[in-house]
């Protein structure tokens, strides 16, 4: 992997528009704000080794017209705590939900997120909440805030043809780096070399 799953998947959502990231952790998880911040001495060691790919890769984590700012969650009392714990930074402008261990893959054939765009091409025309649904088994499941939203003001739901991997787990961060590595023509064929010659 030559990038970070949380940023690729962070790079799809600023294709649909997104100016202003708050990351809501936990303690220990510095690493994540670390991530996304600027690294002078990294850059700079990288810019002595003329290693400009690498280097590229490291500037270009968030666009310059992006800001991040990071608020801290003291007890893990689910999303919809996450999200109040947020609530004072969001001044009741519309905002997406974006779980840190989740990828949405779209169909590689689109230039940019198809499911993510869409949906906030959606909020804006309507004004109504939207959420990008994947329908597993016949059953879809919404949590209880979201039902509450439908009672006050209504909400969209749109079912999303993307890949969605939860990469929380082994089998989904496997998962999650092969389907982004096989769109990557540098590791695409190593990946189909090891597994004919390893007969799994």
């Amino acid at each position: 992997m030559t990038d970070l799953l949380s940023s690729i998947s962070l790079k799809k959502r600023l294709q649909g528009g997104i100016t202003e990231i708050i990351l809501v952790t936990r303690s220990g998880n510095e690493a994540i704000e670390n991530h996304f911040d600027a690294h002078y001495e990294l850059r700079h060691r990288l810019e002595k080794k003329g290693k400009e790919t690498i280097l590229g890769t490291v500037k270009n984590i968030i666009p310059d017209h992006v800001t991040v700012t990071s608020v801290r969650q003291r007890d893990a009392l689910g999303l919809g705590h996450a999200v109040h714990c947020a609530m004072y930074l969001l001044k009741n402008e519309p905002f997406s939900v974006l779980l840190p261990d989740v990828l949405v893959l779209d169909q590689e054939s689109r230039d940019k997120n198809y499911s993510f765009a869409e949906m906030t091409d959606a909020r804006n025309e309507t004004g109504i909440g939207q959420v990008m649904v994947e329908c597993v088994g016949g059953q879809i499941q919404m949590t209880d805030a979201l039902h509450e939203l439908v009672k006050l003001d209504g909400l969209n739901a749109s079912e999303t043809d993307a890949g969605i991997f939860d990469y929380g787990n082994k089998q989904g961060f496997l998962s999650a780096n092969l389907a982004v590595d096989m769109r990557d023509p540098e590791t695409k064929q190593p990946i189909k070399t090891l597994i004919q010659k390893s007969c799994w």
